[in-house]
């Protein structure tokens, strides 16, 4: 059906019903000066009498519209870590004089680079042993896809992703500690030592602390100043021990053996694996805490959307609806 307007024909659509969003362009007066639906103007998105959209725009958001619930990742992470716990019970029960296996050095740089200084396993431990380095691999990987996701839920200037992530996460500084050879010069040593201390200064003061904020405000969590537990105390406990051993090699580099009056006890080590471990707990709480938290902004967020969308469209069709009947109100009387 169309009507005139001008000369022109345009489409006529009945008063009232017109969809959300709909255009129309053409302002068509009656003839005789009555006023037609179409004479209204222009009822495009955000404008006119058709609020879609206007309000689900509008709400506040914790995060992004992109942002995704990080349950997937833990849940990953959880069965990672049941894979590497069954894999070191299986490794458990090797006979006892096998042979073979990755080497103790190789062994004792994987139990400082990813699992923060505790010992996974005893040493030659046979073929077996590399399945749990195969499982600790994965594990890494899992645990970065986790620390990735929440990074990206994060609020745009505090994103960060996987380089930021195993950078801080992996403790990069015991690499020099396990991998050069022990028995050498007391310069080696010495260098030795001082190259893990400069390391434990980049990875923990630098990247660790970079990354406990960031996933501080990943979870708009309050009171930013309480993320340092998760890097202060490994940074005092070996820190100390790796100062008193370098201060003790001084000494054993100008005045001999008999010249050493610091050097590293039992206890001092005793300390620093206790504060080293409340350091990786804590960061271990926190991505948690932050993973729960991120799942239920999320679910919210996407709650109030639809909440907001639901209005918007309810709006829209009462609008519209109002619209029409003034249009009608305008039609002349068949009588």
């Amino acid at each position: 059906m169309t009507e005139a307007n001008g000369g022109a024909d345009t489409p006529s659509v009945p008063a009232g019903r017109r969809p959300p969003g709909y255009e129309d362009h053409v302002e068509s007066p009656a003839e005789d000066g009555a006023w037609s639906p179409s004479a209204f103007g222009t009822t495009r998105l955000g404008h006119g009498f058709s609020p879609a959209g206007t309000r689900a725009a509008s709400i506040e958001r914790r995060f992004g519209r992109d942002a995704r619930t990080p349950l997937p990742e833990v849940a990953l992470v959880a069965l990672a870590g049941v894979l590497v716990y069954g894999l070191a019970r299986f490794m458990a029960r090797t006979p006892a004089g096998q042979t073979g296996g990755p080497s103790s050095r190789l062994q004792s740089a994987i139990d400082g680079l990813i699992l923060q200084g505790e010992r996974a396993w005893t040493y030659r431990a046979g073929d077996r042993a590399w399945a749990v380095v195969l499982g600790l691999v994965l594990a890494t990987i899992a645990v970065a896809a986790l620390l990735r996701r929440l990074g990206l839920n994060a609020p745009v200037q505090d994103r960060f992703g996987v380089a930021l992530a195993l950078g801080a996460l992996l403790t990069w500084w015991t690499l020099p500690v396990t991998l050069i050879d022990k028995v050498q010069t007391v310069d080696g040593a010495l260098a030795r030592q001082c190259l893990a201390f400069a390391l434990l200064l980049v990875n923990i003061l630098v990247l660790r602390a970079w990354l406990a904020s960031k996933l501080w405000s990943a979870g708009h969590l309050p009171g930013s100043i309480v993320s340092i537990v998760t890097w202060v105390p490994m940074l005092v406990g070996v820190g100390w021990l790796l100062i008193v051993d370098i201060w003790g090699l001084f000494e054993l580099q100008d005045q001999g053996r008999r010249g050493v009056k610091h050097r590293v006890t039992p206890t001092i080590s005793d300390w620093a694996l206790r504060l080293n471990r409340a350091s990786w707990v804590s960061l271990v709480v926190l991505v948690l805490v932050v993973a729960v938290v991120q799942h239920l902004g999320i679910s919210r967020d996407r709650r109030d959307q639809a909440r907001a969308e639901e209005e918007d469209r309810e709006a829209g069709i009462h609008g519209l609806g109002e619209v029409g009947s003034l249009g009608a109100m305008g039609q002349p009387s068949a009588n």
